[in-house]
């Protein structure tokens, strides 16, 4: 709890310093796949007083949970091996640290061999969560975005192959603020359309913008 209370209040600290630094700047934010669940989470946390005046979330997984396991399957399983040995090499560095507050070896962080229970015996505990199950629950963001009162744009694909189903949200799950495009093909921030392969239109690059101006009524 003292950590999550001490993010909590540096986040503070980071949205006044924006704010005071910048006073007469319009303030918008991207967020990406899993900073797409954090900023989602932020806005539904902080509401008016987000200090951003738009948002936009792409490919976002707002529980957690359900997209770990996604990842843990079929195509998901190359990623999760990727994250995952960055994971443990990073925490691996650190075990003159780890060992004494979690009592893990670098032998013992080596030989995890899933997400779900490196973030059940490093994460979680290392952040005040009491395993995988309760940071899951605590840090997914769908239940935030019914509270959003900043104009946000949220983007996701049906064929989303790193997030589960259970992820997209529909119109029952969101405010009156977020827009909601949903689309059958994208893949996971991909949204690459044109009819030449050669000549590739990156969707996202002109779809974001776009809102922004809208939201900003910038000509």
């Amino acid at each position: 709890r003292d950590a999550q209370e001490s993010r909590g209040l540096g986040d503070v600290y980071k949205r006044q310093h924006l704010k005071e630094k910048f006073p007469d700047k319009k303030m918008v934010a991207v967020g990406f796949s899993l900073g797409g669940n954090m900023l989602s989470k932020y806005l539904g946390e902080y509401k008016n007083d987000s200090h951003l005046d738009a948002a936009a979330v792409v490919s976002a997984p707002f529980d957690l949970a359900s997209s770990c396991q996604v990842i843990q399957q079929s195509l998901g399983k190359i990623y999760q091996k990727y994250l995952l040995d960055r994971l443990k090499h990073s925490t691996g560095r650190k075990e003159s640290l780890i060992k004494p507050l979690l009592g893990l070896s670098k032998q013992d962080i080596k030989n995890i061999p899933c997400l779900w229970e490196f973030d059940d015996k490093v994460t979680a505990p290392l952040h005040g969560f009491k395993n995988a199950k309760d940071y899951y629950n605590k840090a997914s963001s769908k239940a935030y975005l019914i509270k959003i009162t900043t104009p946000t744009l949220i983007i996701h694909s049906v064929d989303d192959p790193m997030l589960s189903i259970k992820s997209v949200p529909d119109s029952s799950n969101i405010s009156k603020y977020v827009d909601l495009e949903i689309t059958q093909k994208g893949g996971h921030v991909g949204f690459i359309s044109g009819k030449n392969p050669f000549k590739p239109v990156f969707w996202l690059e002109q779809r974001i913008p776009e809102y922004f101006k809208k939201q900003l009524k910038i000509k």
